[in-house]
């Protein structure tokens, strides 16, 4: 015999019992939609902070302060033939004319003993690029942005030396400071490059750090003399049936014939100022206050780093300006 069959009677929605169930579920609903929406605001507002903390702090390594100097070519005209500064050989026209003796000379008589430590070591090549330019500078007095040294870069960011931030507020008083935003830059300090390398390798990226060093200026030949005395060399070279390794020598070799000479003296320059580069370099890697060796750098003991150290922080330190390109005065 089967069992009766029980029937529930159908809910009565309308009832205040479940009105009332209904309201508070939907005011729990309403609850966690706006918890949930306030979690989602409060996470992008974070994000948001991050992002431009990390954005603000990011951009502040492209920032570069610049120094107004003053410069007077008109009472001491630099001596150089204008007729080169339309050509190729116009930088090596104006470092042989000692365009950085009288920008150092410059700094000193706008800013005092210390002039020279206000401006960055390249700060004549930004008055080269400014005559390059506008070649009339050369029959003026007149004014040129350059580069600031980077005690008072650091500085003007609040940081450094207290003599420098008094120099900051002097020259900003003057007129004759200001920072922006420089998206092409240089490391030229030693000290500089061993933090920067040392950055990198507490990032944990992977790969080597090349160090470009070009030949100092005064040693330089002109790049189009060489470029045209290198494709002659290649020419022979291939007229000649020399490949493989046989090449290089071959090349270097030609070269000094058709230069009589000339091409080993500056060969010459840029290996000792190679070997120049990379002895303050590795002093400032050496005496770098982050790096395991720098306790007994300080105490003047033997520092030997172990080999497996080297290849897990690989640095490979060559020159780009290598072959037909190494003895002219180009960048990379």
């Amino acid at each position: 015999m089967s069992e009766p069959v029980s029937h529930r009677a159908p809910t009565d929605w309308k009832t205040d019992a479940m009105q009332k169930r209904i309201r508070k579920r939907y005011r729990a609903e309403r609850r966690f939609r706006l918890i949930g929406l306030g979690a989602v605001v409060i996470s992008a507002a974070f994000l948001f902070f991050l992002l431009a903390t990390m954005i603000g702090n990011g951009a502040a390594g492209f920032m570069r302060t610049e120094v107004s100097l003053p410069i007077d070519f008109k009472s001491a005209p630099l001596e150089v033939d204008r007729a080169q500064l339309a050509t190729r050989g116009a930088d090596l026209a104006l470092a042989g004319a000692g365009l950085e003796d009288r920008v150092k000379t410059a700094a000193t008589a706008a800013f005092g003993a210390k002039g020279e430590e206000l401006i960055a070591g390249n700060a004549w090549t930004a008055v080269r690029d400014a005559i390059k330019q506008d070649p009339n500078l050369l029959s003026q007095s007149t004014h040129i942005w350059v580069p600031a040294s980077s005690e008072l870069d650091t500085a003007a960011d609040g940081g450094g030396e207290p003599e420098f931030r008094a120099l900051v507020q002097q020259l900003r008083d003057r007129g004759a400071l200001q920072s922006g935003f420089n998206a092409d830059f240089q490391i030229d300090d030693a000290a500089e490059q061993a933090a920067f390398i040392h950055t990198k390798w507490q990032l944990g990226l992977k790969g080597g750090v090349v160090v470009s060093n070009p030949v100092p200026a005064a040693a330089a030949m002109p790049k189009e003399e060489i470029e045209r005395i290198t494709e002659q060399a290649l020419a022979e070279a291939d007229a000649g049936g020399v490949t493989g390794k046989a090449v290089t020598p071959f090349l270097l070799g030609r070269i000094k014939q058709l230069t009589d000479g000339r091409s080993l003296a500056t060969n010459i320059a840029l290996v000792m100022h190679n070997a120049a580069v990379g002895a303050a370099l590795a002093r400032a890697m050496l005496y770098n206050p982050h790096w395991p060796w720098h306790a007994a750098a300080e105490l003047g003991a033997s520092v030997e780093v172990a080999p497996q150290y080297l290849r897990s922080q690989p640095l490979g330190y060559t020159n780009l300006l290598v072959a037909n390109t190494s003895l002219a005065t180009s960048k990379v």
